[in-house]
């Protein structure tokens, strides 16, 4: 009996030190006043989370194909094959389309602050086009509730509005000026309405 390993996020302990460091480098703040700070220090703390969870995802992903290799760096590691790969059983995992396109933007968010000076477009924009097209979402489904009691409600107001059209004494009972011939101008007049 084979034993199905649950997907998770590596934490960050057990990331390759190559990332660890990057992924430091990235977050290091102005200590000395010289103006000099990572790409991630503007960052909040919930988007940091948001963008190691999914970066940690990805390389638990690496690590169950047995290509997680430590003499790799976060370039070098992240192939357009591979995340190809992690695309597919994302979308074989069930994940809904907006989940699967936010994952390849903060794969490709983390990547830009580890290793800046590589072009990661092929993350965000598959073969060139945008991720709303390359992973197309299902249109919501429509509920409609259809109770007697808002029917007959509805048939109510409107045999209620016929009325105070066709009789002159109940628009002035509510307040409103009973129709005339000039109210409907035409051949017809309030003969429209049966009168």
């Amino acid at each position: 009996m084979t034993q199905v390993r649950q997907i998770c996020s590596l934490p960050l302990g057990d990331w390759p030190l190559a990332d660890r460091s990057a992924l430091e480098r990235a977050l290091a703040p102005d200590d000395d006043g010289s103006g000099e700070y990572g790409q991630a220090a503007h960052l909040r703390a919930a988007t940091i989370v948001s963008y190691t969870q999914t970066y940690g995802q990805f390389l638990d992903f690496l690590g169950r194909n047995n290509t997680l290799f430590e003499a790799e760096g976060p370039g070098d590691r992240t192939t357009p094959q591979r995340v190809t790969a992690w695309r597919k059983e994302n979308k074989a995992r069930g994940l809904a389309p907006t989940t699967r396109r936010q994952m390849l933007r903060n794969l490709g968010a983390v990547l830009r602050l580890l290793v800046p000076e590589r072009d990661w477009r092929f993350v965000t924009r598959p073969g060139g086009i945008s991720l709303k097209r390359a992973i197309r979402g299902m249109p919501k489904p429509v509920i409609v509730r259809e109770s007697p009691r808002s029917w007959s409600a509805c048939v109510g107001c409107i045999v209620r509005a016929l009325s105070l059209r066709t009789a002159p004494e109940n628009g002035v009972r509510f307040g409103m000026r009973p129709y005339s011939r000039s109210c409907f101008p035409g051949p017809h007049g309030c003969a429209a309405f049966g009168r």
